[in-house]
């Protein structure tokens, strides 16, 4: 089927993905060099299950993985404001990621910060207003259960916290921050569904896939990649950074040649 049916999952994307791979085949070309050492410190750690440091490292790791990953399977298609969505989700892993290798333990405070989110899932518990979801909540009252988390004194540290922590605060205050606008559908992202004539008016709305301008996406996916595998090296010393310094001159190289 065509775009015009089946809009973002029609199989005539195809032709946008090559085109996108040609168009920014330097920039894919590194990204997925250094995926693949991403990938290959991925198998080759050895994780002790009974180290919370080194479960939390891995799991954040993966994550932080996985999702730079989806982000590029999104670039692919021409989907840019949703591959920000996903690299937004991939530097708050990778801030956690990063501070437990500043100070390992930073992790005792993400498990307390889970009992932090049961208590904020609790009190939201309590403003359910849909009849079923109020007999649920008051099952889980006369359980006990409710009160028994409400009671918590759990408290969680904030993205913003965990940027600081792991040293990355001003990458909280530019990228996480451009970011978070198609998260939460800000004008400012929502913007680009808008064509504007030559004379300031409104001429058309668009939503068809995006393939200029993706530059600085590719950058963001390479380094938060290259950031996440000298994190885990801090953990597990096993991890391969071989090729780490020269990835980065590539990368520099690839950015000075973004214009503006």
């Amino acid at each position: 089927m065509s775009v015009a049916v089946d809009g973002f999952l029609s199989e005539s994307l195809d032709h946008v993905r090559s085109h996108v791979r040609e168009k920014y085949a330097a920039w894919r070309g590194l990204l997925m060099r250094v995926n693949q050492l991403a990938v290959a410190n991925q198998h080759a750690i050895v994780i002790h299950t009974d180290s919370n440091v080194e479960r939390y490292s891995a799991v954040l790791f993966a994550r932080t993985l996985a999702t730079t990953q989806a982000s590029t399977l999104l670039l692919e298609a021409g989907l840019v404001s949703q591959a920000r969505v996903l690299l937004r989700s991939a530097l708050e892993t990778l801030f956690a990621l990063a501070a437990i290798a500043k100070d390992a333990n930073i992790v005792e405070e993400l498990i307390e910060g889970h009992f932090a989110e049961q208590k904020r899932f609790a009190k939201n518990a309590q403003l359910w207003q849909d009849d079923e979801l109020k007999k649920i909540a008051e099952a889980e009252t006369v359980s006990g259960q409710l009160q028994s988390v409400l009671n918590s004194s759990a408290t969680a540290l904030s993205t913003f916290d965990l940027a600081q922590k792991a040293g990355l605060e001003d990458w909280y205050r530019t990228v996480y921050m451009v970011f978070s606008w198609p998260v939460h559908g800000a004008a400012v992202d929502l913007n680009r569904h808008v064509v504007i004539s030559g004379d300031g008016n409104v001429e058309a709305f668009r939503n068809e896939p995006e393939v200029d301008d993706q530059e600085s996406l590719w950058l963001c996916g390479i380094e938060v990649l290259l950031k996440a595998i000298a994190a885990l090296a801090t953990t597990f010393p096993n991890v391969d950074q071989g090729s780490m310094e020269q990835y980065y001159v590539e990368a520099r190289n690839l950015e000075s040649t973004i214009a503006g």
